[in-house]
């Protein structure tokens, strides 16, 4: 009777704790999916928040489900009734006060690792204490230059210039120009730069990258500048969903954070007209948001020398910030 009562004890303690690292596991899964969505969409707060509340749910409703509906094929393995003995369901019934406790106890375990890290990433900055370092004061400091250019470029007349609040939300009207405003000013956007070159080669057009373009808008700090990038981002899908000559483009990381895209167009060239491609990138460094834009023919254009191009104003916007040495990047593109 009391070797039984051994073996059943093993069984339960066994087979139930197995069951409940197997819903923990699933149940971590899904909440790391729900926490990275709100993380990417919400920033770290609200996704603390929910990551909180929603980590016990998919683990304990995978163990009952599981139950439910293969317990009888989990009753029925040989494995099962080597170890259970003869009664399995008793073993299955005893052994869930066990099963139910590891997953309470592991739950409170992952609660508080989650909160110690956003304890720390509060201490530190989202992306951690050197990301928080990056905070850029002179626009212009930051923006493309002319030595960033093949040799053939210059400067388009007028194009340098900076970009206020006003400017910046020109394009808008009424109320919607009481809105840009509006949170250009939540936000804390400081100062804005933009500069143009072009190639002074009257064969460009049909040769390669014919336009450059850079622009750089500064924020108060990093998080009104995340908010700002974010918020672009989405206005950016929408737009793209309603044309059909634009595309998002798959590229590295630049900064902190990117995207790309490009759209298609007509140049009027001659007797005719030639299709010409605009590649850009947008990224974010630290407080700093960048644009970059090369147009081309779309023949022979590609998202490369924004790309560079980008890589290069995210290089500076280190440098300015003091958190790599003059020598660490190229200012120059071939």
């Amino acid at each position: 009777m009391a070797g039984n009562q051994s073996q059943e004890r093993r069984a339960r303690v066994v087979v139930q704790t197995g069951m409940a690292a197997f819903a923990l596991l699933v149940g971590s899964g899904l909440d790391a999916v729900v926490t990275w969505w709100a993380w990417s969409n919400w920033g770290p707060v609200p996704a603390v928040a929910l990551c909180l509340f929603f980590w016990p749910i998919p683990a304990i409703l995978t163990y009952w489900l599981g139950f439910g509906l293969f317990g009888r094929v989990v009753l029925a393995t040989g494995v099962f009734r080597a170890a259970a003995g003869s009664r399995p369901a008793r073993v299955v019934h005893l052994g869930r006060p066990i099963a139910l406790t590891a997953i309470a106890a592991l739950s409170a375990l992952a609660v508080v690792g989650v909160g110690l890290t956003i304890v720390v990433l509060e201490m530190t900055g989202e992306d951690g204490g050197q990301q928080d370092a990056v905070l850029v004061q002179d626009a212009e400091a930051v923006a493309l230059q002319i030595g960033d250019m093949p040799m053939e470029f210059i400067e388009v007349e007028g194009s340098a210039m900076h970009v206020t609040n006003d400017q910046s939300c020109a394009g808008a009207e009424g109320a919607e120009l009481n809105e840009c405003l509006s949170q250009l000013e939540e936000w804390g956007r400081t100062d804005g730069y933009q500069v143009e070159y072009a190639s002074s080669d009257s064969a460009a057009l049909l040769s390669g990258t014919y336009d450059i373009f850079g622009a750089v808008s500064l924020y108060q700090d990093q998080e009104g500048a995340v908010a700002a990038f974010r918020a672009g981002k989405e206005r950016l899908q929408k737009e793209l969903e309603e044309l059909e000559d634009a595309n998002l483009v798959e590229i590295p990381t630049v900064g902190d954070e990117s995207v790309a895209f490009v759209t298609t167009a007509t140049q009027e060239a001659g007797t005719g007209g030639v299709p010409v491609s605009l590649y850009v990138v947008d990224f974010r460094r630290g407080n700093v948001l960048g644009r970059t834009g090369a147009t081309a023919p779309t023949a022979l254009a590609s998202v490369d020398d924004a790309l560079r191009l980008a890589q290069v104003m995210d290089s500076r916007i280190l440098r300015v910030a003091s958190l790599v040495s003059p020598t660490a990047s190229t200012t120059a593109v071939p």
